[in-house]
């Protein structure tokens, strides 16, 4: 009787233990993974060869595996192209058959992730980015979905990676205008202008003074115009974006530390934002032929070439942000940052236009100004340029 009393106080005292403890195991098994986590997703993109939304889609991956570097070892992409390649042309038309795709439907860009969901259209970063979640959760329902419809029809996994917070080196207004100062107020370029107006006005007409100084503004915002988007279309990738944000960061403080140098001891054309004392002949040669309207717009586009030596520093710095914005897939309206900084960047040319045509104040007035307050001129473009390197460094840390 003794020993089936021990035997049974010890399996209520085994039970009473052991339950509970498999209890709790079997319960945070299932609520610490409700579903099976994958380690790589398999990916079947179909493409055609000059499709521009599968340039955008390859694209995208580019800027996905830049911006997620860990990503890269957790996708497996297997490419096919369909235009000039038969059998991945029938591979495609059997997925799209198994899948039901109406027929008006079956284009590229095509992905199938993990040999379940099929997404038909161009994806973004961020489109990716969800997708790949999701296909990391081991979440993903046998059906054909439209991009545009990613979000609507699927829901968000709270496993997986975890979205990483973009730190954007956002251009700013303050930076945008800080920098078109510095180039506006740039001694060289106040140089110039005057020079140009020497030469008109000893022509003795008024008319031709406005004229000839509006033709020169208004070229030089062109031809300063078309470079910056000329700059923006060829650092639109990713991994050179970066690489001319990081010069830049470095070139900003460089250029800070010249203007403080020009201040406290000035030499012309020397270690500082001003042409180059070779280059002077020439840009005085160019002006001197401006006799007519055509011959001050080829002095304009030559002063433009002239001036790079000392105007385009900050205006690098600017482009160099937008490049990285629009590399991270920012929505940034490209074109009107750069029509802001150039307008402010010729509006002193305006002015002074302006003011020799009203009488206010006489091409000579100008370079006497410019001569009288050039250091000053170049300190305030190194504070401008100091807080701007400030920010940009702050950024990129």
């Amino acid at each position: 009787m003794h020993l089936f009393r021990n035997k049974l106080l010890l399996s209520l005292l085994l039970a009473f233990f052991i339950l509970p403890i498999a209890f709790s195991l079997e319960n945070s098994t299932n609520s610490s993974n409700p579903s099976k986590s994958l380690e790589v997703v398999d990916i079947l993109y179909y493409h055609g060869q000059g499709c521009p939304h599968c340039a955008k889609t390859f694209k995208a991956f580019d800027e996905l595996f830049s911006f997620y570097p860990e990503l890269k070892s957790k996708v497996v992409l297997e490419t096919k192209e369909i235009y000039f390649n038969k059998t991945n042309l029938l591979a495609f038309s059997q997925l799209m058959e198994s899948y039901g795709v109406p027929v008006n439907y079956r284009g590229v860009p095509a992905l199938l992730f993990n040999n379940k969901l099929l997404v038909i259209g161009e994806l973004s970063k961020e489109d990716l980015y969800f997708l790949i979640n999701i296909s990391l959760s081991d979440n993903l329902p046998e059906k054909y979905v439209f991009s545009s419809q990613i979000y609507k029809e699927l829901s968000y996994p709270s496993q997986a990676i975890k979205p990483k917070k973009e730190k954007v080196e956002k251009l700013t207004l303050f930076v945008l205008v800080s920098a078109a100062l510095v180039d506006s107020i740039n001694p060289c370029t106040l140089a110039v202008m005057a020079m140009l107006l020497l030469a008109i006005a000893s022509q003795k007409r008024k008319e031709k003074v406005l004229l000839s100084g509006l033709i020169f503004t208004f070229i030089v915002f062109i031809a300063y115009s078309l470079m910056g988007l000329g700059i923006l279309h060829i650092t639109s990738s990713p991994q050179i974006a970066e690489m001319f944000f990081s010069i830049m960061v470095a070139l900003a403080i460089i250029m800070a530390a010249l203007e403080f140098k020009a201040y406290f001891n000035y030499k012309p054309g020397f270690f500082s934002l001003e042409m180059p004392l070779w280059l002077r002949p020439y840009a005085k040669k160019c002006i001197n032929y401006a006799t007519s309207p055509l011959g001050v717009a080829v002095a304009a586009l030559a002063c433009s070439t002239f001036l790079l030596p000392c105007s385009s520093g900050p205006y690098l710095v600017v482009l160099s942000l937008l490049a990285k914005s629009k590399a991270l897939g920012l929505n940034l309206s490209y074109i009107f940052y750069i029509i802001l900084y150039n307008l402010i960047f010729v509006l002193p040319m305006l002015f002074i236009t302006l003011a020799v045509y009203l009488g206010f104040s006489k091409a000579e007035e100008v370079m006497e100004f410019r001569e009288k307050h050039i250091r000053t001129l170049h300190l305030i473009s190194g504070i401008l340029l100091l807080i701007v390197a400030f920010i940009l460094f702050h950024n990129a840390l």
